[in-house]
């Protein structure tokens, strides 16, 4: 009895290393989506791209930021936090 109790023990602990290396691997997964995510709107939002701009009209274009891509961006922000508390 001891035995089987001795095993379950051993066997729980290398489960939990493994958790505990899947939680943190979850973690800078989000943590590098959200730096992405922050830098692209603030790259959108002071009009400053990574690419250069048209050569022949000397303007970059870009689309609208319309009231469905900020709900969009209000449900993405929701869900990573949800994420980051599960």
């Amino acid at each position: 009895m001891l035995g089987g109790i001795a095993f379950q023990l051993g066997s729980s602990v290398s489960v939990i290393t493994l958790e505990n290396t899947a939680y943190w691997i979850h973690t800078a997964v989000i943590v590098f989506y959200s730096i992405l995510a922050v830098e692209y709107y603030i790259r959108y939002h002071l009009r400053a791209p990574i690419a250069s701009e048209n050569k022949e009209s000397g303007v970059q274009a870009r689309g609208q930021y319309t009231g469905k891509l900020e709900l969009m961006t209000y449900m993405l922000a929701f869900s990573t936090t949800l994420l980051f508390i599960r």
